[in-house]
């Protein structure tokens, strides 16, 4: 029942990203995708906290 509640939840959610700082960035491994980490954790706190998601929307 949590996940038909949490399904249930997003019914009207939008598709969204996690902010990018550099999708090309350069690792000893290889090319990798780095987080923009101050965005990525106001988008987390905001869903965490039931908020309504501005990150990454354009005013």
């Amino acid at each position: 029942w949590d996940l038909r509640g949490m399904f249930w939840a997003m019914r009207g959610a939008e598709r969204m990203n996690i902010p990018v700082a550099d999708p090309g960035y350069s690792t000893p491994a290889g090319s990798a995708v780095l987080w923009d980490e101050e965005q990525a954790a106001a988008l987390m706190a905001q869903l965490k906290n039931d908020e309504e998601v501005t990150v990454g929307t354009e005013e």
